[in-house]
This record gives C-alpha cells, structure tokens and sequence, in this order.
C-alpha cells in the first residue's frame, strides 16, 4: 500500500503528518488554512502565526490527498493493532 505523505502545489508543500488540525474559513468555499504542529496563536493578531494556506483552486485535491492519508494510516493502525493482539 502506497502512502501518499507530501502535499505539494505551486504555492507549498504540507508533510501530513505534520498537520495539527485544518480549518475552513468560507465553509464549503474558498481555501483552507492548515495549522501544523508549529503553529502558534498570535494573541496580537488574534489568529494563527505559521498557518500554511491551500487556495481554493486546489481545496479539492488536497482535501482528497489529506483524506485518503487519514484513511490509509487508520488502516495500517489497525493492521498493527490486530497484529499486537495475534489476529
């Protein structure tokens, strides 16, 4: 099983095991703001400081490649849970 673990556009790269969490700012529209695990709250700015941005043009393919990682690593941690109890 091939896992997919860098999503890369002509505006970033983003290793997806690297993201925190991901917030969408218009809801189904627009981009996506990926806040990774050096992401901090700027209190002065009242958001977060080192946010990676996904244009909305490419919203689309990286929610694809994000949710299928998400998919592929449950699945291998469940393969290595039923393997740690001999199934």
């Amino acid at each position: 099983m091939e896992i997919q673990s860098v999503y890369q556009d002509d505006c970033c790269a983003v290793a997806f095991n690297n993201i925190s969490h991901l917030e969408f700012p218009n809801g189904e529209n627009g981009g996506v703001i990926v806040i990774t695990k050096q992401s901090y709250w700027d209190f002065e700015k009242d958001f977060w400081g080192s946010n990676l941005f996904i244009y909305e043009r490419n919203r689309r393919l990286f929610l694809a490649q994000w949710y299928d990682y998400q998919n592929k690593m449950q699945n291998l941690n469940q393969l290595s849970h039923n393997k740690k109890r001999g199934e």
